[in-house]
């Protein structure tokens, strides 16, 4: 392959439409759910797994397609949302600023919130289990009488 030749086999991206094309795959089929997820967004904010439920793909291709979308600047996080023990990012479609990330909560908060959960004989249990851990064991008077006091 010649110097000319580089430039042809370089990789830019032109926007045509709702997909991305690149000189060197012309040939690129525009997404068909691409024009899906947008009319999705612009009628409900929606989690990732959310879209990919509801627009009939995977997690990933709805995933990929959402970071393309706000590298573009066309999707934002509307909010954070908890599933389970992760905040997950609710995206719209439309000019805006990314909500905040909640802070994690810190060890005194998780601790504070497993107590409010915890029932009333939970609680009894862990308490005495806090107790026996002060417990001196004392030794036996009979087995030190036998075998002397313990050089310790």
């Amino acid at each position: 392959m010649g110097a000319g030749s580089a430039g042809a086999d370089r990789i830019e991206q032109k926007e045509t439409g709702n997909c991305l094309l690149t000189r060197k795959a012309k040939h690129q089929m525009k997404s068909v759910r691409l024009p899906r997820i947008i009319d999705l967004l612009q009628r409900v904010g929606c989690t990732a797994p959310e879209v990919a439920a509801k627009v009939y793909c995977t997690e990933r291709s709805a995933q990929i397609l959402i970071t393309r979308m706000r590298q573009q600047g066309v999707v934002h996080i509307q909010e954070w949302r908890r599933s389970g023990n992760v905040w997950v990012a609710v995206y719209r479609h439309g000019i805006g600023t990314d909500a905040a990330k909640p802070k994690p909560l810190t060890a005194q908060e998780r601790l504070k919130r497993w107590r409010a959960k915890e029932s009333l004989d939970d609680h009894a249990f862990r308490m005495a289990k806090e107790r026996a851990k002060k417990w001196k064991i004392k030794r036996d008077p009979l087995v030190a009488a036998l075998f002397g006091e313990a050089n310790g």
